[in-house]
């Protein structure tokens, strides 16, 4: 086998390179194309997570509004079932110490409703 000459080695580098040069550009803007195609396909995801997160941050919102005005209620008929006896007993037993806590229960109901109702008067002007 006879090795090639410089010449030709020559030729073939000077037909090779520029085609090698053309075919890595080719590969690059194609990559490029992807890469932001992907990127786009990104940023539609990320779209989708901020609104389905911005929905579901909404309902919880509601649902925690829900059972917070539960327990408050629920806290409120507590408070004033527990005066109402405490004043009963008082009465029965006319002690210092039952009429104290009578007076001190039903001061609990009456600052918790106090409270419920100043809250609710400042959702509902929120609301409106």
């Amino acid at each position: 086998m006879v090795p090639p000459d410089q010449a030709v080695v020559s030729a073939w580098v000077a037909l090779l390179t520029p085609v090698s040069v053309a075919v890595l550009t080719v590969v690059q803007l194609l990559a490029s194309i992807r890469s932001k195609k992907r990127g786009e396909e990104a940023k539609a995801a990320v779209q989708e997570v901020k609104i389905t997160l911005a929905e579901t941050g909404a309902q919880t919102n509601k649902k925690l509004d829900a059972i917070h005005t539960l327990v408050n209620s629920e806290y409120g008929i507590a408070l004033r079932a527990g005066a109402t006896a405490l004043e009963k007993i008082a009465a029965m037993t006319k002690t210092a110490d039952d009429i104290e806590s009578a007076k001190v229960a039903r001061q609990m109901a009456d600052d918790h409703d106090r409270k419920q109702r100043d809250l609710d008067l400042e959702n509902a002007a929120k609301s409106t």
